[in-house]
């Protein structure tokens, strides 16, 4: 018998599971807080950080596909189609924001948004409301009504965030040169 099977109230569980939790998860939450408030404010970064935060994302999204709920095909199509229309609504919603780039030191201006912290946020958010109700039921990992919902909401703020990413990556290239050492 288990911890969580004597905790009656789903609040005490709750606390139990943020008391609990590695001290690593709690770096990687502040880190990504972090790289949200960043990104509120302009700024000139890096071409290759640009896909830092979705690559990340991507990365921890791959074991809910490949471990919590064993591959399938339908899981699999399920996340990659959800994936596609966060991807293209990220690009869509800044197809129009004007860009600086700096091509000799591959540095780039970005507007401030707070789309990346709502993201991260949401993201965030909807991982540890997942992962709570599948520790303390973990009869729900075989329950379509909470997988689906899970691959879904969680592949389209992955994609909306790598479609952004795109957007960047090609306005970056038709963007004219400009220094901004500055």
């Amino acid at each position: 018998m288990q911890i969580m099977d004597f905790l009656e109230h789903p609040i005490d569980k709750a606390i139990y599971l943020i008391l609990n939790m590695p001290w690593w998860v709690y770096l990687i939450f502040l880190y990504c807080i972090f790289a949200g408030w960043k990104a509120l404010y302009p700024r000139v970064i890096s071409y290759y950080r640009l896909f830092m935060i979705p690559m990340f994302f991507g990365i921890l999204s791959i074991p809910i596909i490949f471990v919590r709920y064993s591959l399938s095909l339908s899981h699999l199509s399920t996340w990659i189609i959800s994936c596609l229309i966060g991807s293209f609504t990220g690009w869509w919603l800044y197809r129009k924001i004007p860009l600086q780039a700096d091509k000799k030191k591959r540095l780039m201006k970005v507007p401030g948004s707070k789309s990346t912290l709502i993201s991260i946020l949401l993201i965030l958010f909807f991982r540890y409301c997942f992962s709570y109700i599948h520790i303390v039921n973990p009869a729900s990992l075989k329950n379509p009504f909470l997988i689906y919902p899970d691959l879904i909401i969680s592949a389209i703020i992955s994609g909306f965030i790598l479609g952004r990413g795109i957007y960047f990556s090609f306005a970056y290239r038709k963007s004219p040169h400009t220094d901004l050492s500055k």
